[in-house]
């Protein structure tokens, strides 16, 4: 880590100059978030509420308690980190994002719990993922290099984006259904149940065995019109296809390697150990030994949902 404070593991191609100057950088955004917002054009922030500081703290120690399952040290997200704003603000189908370069994430108010918590946790994972950075060193900037999975390569190429953000996202699935029981979630579960049983009934006189489609709860969304009215909706956790593709790729490594593990879910945690130790080498061996030689490459390289789903059906 470059400096105390910040998710930056490693910087790469930075002579001594270049590296005193990104440590300086960070050493910086770490002590200015308040100015922070005025880099992306947002004018202003809402004030949180006890409720939102509780769950960003919650959800800090929940993300630290995964950085220790796999055995790596904290990293802290304080309140001051994370910036609230009007949807409006935000870039439209955006409901959050984490800026590696100004350390801080930015996310909206969307008026119910489990959006907040889902898209935090979501932005959380990528924070506190091996994060690296590299140096242009003809133009002196500091650019994204490695984000968890995703690889931004000098050659503007970008690999491994959609298992990065199909592993994270189910995370944030993963962490939901946990705690289902939690206050700030249940009421908000047990009258969206309601509601949509309520809603089947009208339509098809019945509730369906699976209210949610194979995720396990759907998130609320308030939805604004032109002329200002407001309907609650519902929507299904992003990235469906790559998710898709990547439970369909872990079930074909399980059963390709009969007796290597348990069960599927030992094979999502070889996913999840490499978005937080940047470790992918062990995980491509794997995959180029039970399907072959190039195909952990192939992987990285599509970056079309519906032709990695295809691409993994198609393994053997």
């Amino acid at each position: 880590m470059i400096e105390q404070g910040t998710s930056i593991k490693r910087v790469y191609g930075a002579n001594p100059e270049n590296l005193a100057r990104i440590q300086e950088h960070y050493r910086g955004v770490i002590s200015s978030q308040g100015e922070v917002l005025n880099q992306f054009g947002i004018n202003s922030e809402l004030e949180k509420t006890n409720e939102e500081t509780g769950i960003i703290e919650a959800l800090d120690q929940s993300t630290n308690d995964k950085l220790s399952y796999f055995g790596l040290s904290p990293i802290t997200i304080s309140p001051e980190h994370v910036h609230v704003i009007a949807p409006d603000d935000l870039p439209e189908d955006t409901a959050a994002f984490y800026s590696q370069f100004h350390q801080t994430i930015v996310i909206g108010r969307f008026g119910f719990n489990i959006p907040f918590i889902k898209s935090l946790y979501h932005e959380m994972i990528h924070f506190k993922a091996y994060n690296a950075v590299r140096v242009n060193e003809e133009e002196g900037k500091i650019l994204q290099y490695r984000t968890g999975f995703t690889i931004d390569s000098p050659k503007k190429r970008y690999f491994f984006g959609l298992i990065n953000e199909a592993v994270t996202e189910e995370l944030s699935r993963q962490f939901i259904l946990r705690n289902l029981d939690h206050p700030l979630i249940k009421s908000e579960y047990d009258w969206m149940v309601d509601d949509l049983s309520s809603q089947q009934i009208q339509k098809n006189g019945s509730v369906p065995e699976d209210l949610f489609d194979g995720e396990g709860i759907y998130i609320p969304k308030t939805f604004r019109f032109k002329d200002q009215q407001e309907l609650v909706g519902y929507e299904t956790f992003s990235n469906v296809t790559g998710r898709k593709a990547l439970t369909s790729l872990i079930n074909t490594i399980d059963s390709k390697n009969t007796g290597a593990f348990g069960d599927p879910s030992e094979v999502f945690d070889l996913f999840v150990n490499a978005i937080f130790t940047g470790h992918m080498y062990e995980l491509g061996k794997l995959i180029d030994r039970s399907f072959g030689r190039g195909t952990f490459r192939k992987i990285g390289e599509i970056q079309d949902p519906d032709e990695l789903l295809e691409f993994v059906k198609n393994l053997q």
